[in-house]
């Protein structure tokens, strides 16, 4: 049947899916005729069970039949439907048909990537009669790339949600740079920040009248005690940043949560309360 208007190349109509199955389990030598005559009678009574769920207005044309038999995204047979439908097709269109459906093209689908890893994969597992390991690795391939871009948008979202304004110390860039650089000057090789990450690391804090655009604020994940980082930090607030404002000690706090992967669950609070504490051994980060 010739699509119409109303159907978009990956939208699912029951009858013309069944077809495609079976063309599929047809062309494969190594299934019997009984499994494909038992899958026939199935897919029959699948279509049946579909169509008698839909209301079919009086005096329909074959065209109007076809556009409302396509399957809603809220059919409760749709994961069904779908595991058949996303079988028949090539491997390389696996992506592009994921990428619709996740995308609400043809509705909104509740928790589409629980569904597609819990119950889809499983349909294609089970009732799939014939060869399909490229269709599955695809898939898998797909919710891979999905994780992967929700784990990156969730930590970028999470530290745009962590920014505070940029600490104004009235130094230049080279006198907070001279004084951070220790990050990465006086400490093991394993263990340090390399020069290119201290620059990130001021300019993506620190405000300067001469200065590059923002760039955005990460963590690093430094190998040091915690009170000898502090220590440092302190040292820079008390010494170095002669500039009188309010929360000054809060900025300097924040700096080390927003910065530094070992203070990601530290509170403000506790910091502000230790932040003048000595530590109980030698800081190699403010020797002489």
């Amino acid at each position: 049947m010739e699509i119409t208007k109303e159907q978009h190349i990956y939208q699912i109509n029951v009858e013309n899916c069944a077809k495609a199955v079976l063309a599929h389990i047809l062309a494969e030598p190594s299934i019997s005729p009984e499994i494909y005559q038992r899958h026939q009678e199935g897919l029959k009574i699948a279509v049946e069970a579909y169509n008698e769920s839909l209301y079919f207005p009086k005096n329909i044309s074959e065209e109007e039949k076809f556009t409302i038999s396509l399957v809603k995204v809220n059919h409760p047979s749709f994961d069904y439907w779908f595991a058949l439908f996303i079988s028949t097709r090539k491997a390389y269109e696996v992506p592009l048909i994921l990428d619709r459906y996740y995308r609400g093209d043809f509705g909104k689908i509740d928790n589409f990537i629980g569904r597609l890893q819990f119950f889809i994969l499983l349909i294609i597992e089970r009732q799939i009669p014939f060869y399909k390991v490229d269709i599955v690795n695809s898939i898998i391939n797909w919710l891979r790339e999905v994780q992967n871009k929700n784990d990156k948008k969730n930590v970028d979202e999470n530290l745009k949600e962590d920014e505070v304004d940029l600490i104004k110390t009235d130094l230049d860039f080279e006198d907070v740079f001279d004084y951070f650089k220790a990050l990465h000057f006086r400490l093991e090789e394993d263990n340090r920040l390399t020069l290119e990450e201290v620059d990130d690391l001021i300019y993506s804090n620190f405000y300067f009248k001469k200065r590059q655009e923002k760039i955005q604020r990460k963590r690093f994940n430094i190998k040091i005690e915690k009170q000898l980082l502090v220590n440092f930090v302190y040292q820079f607030h008390l010494n170095f940043d002669k500039n009188p404002y309010n929360n000054k000690l809060q900025e300097y706090s924040n700096f080390l949560i927003q910065n530094f992967e070992i203070f990601k669950n530290n509170k403000v609070a506790s910091l502000k309360s230790n932040f003048s504490k000595s530590p109980k051994r030698f800081n190699p980060l403010t020797k002489k």
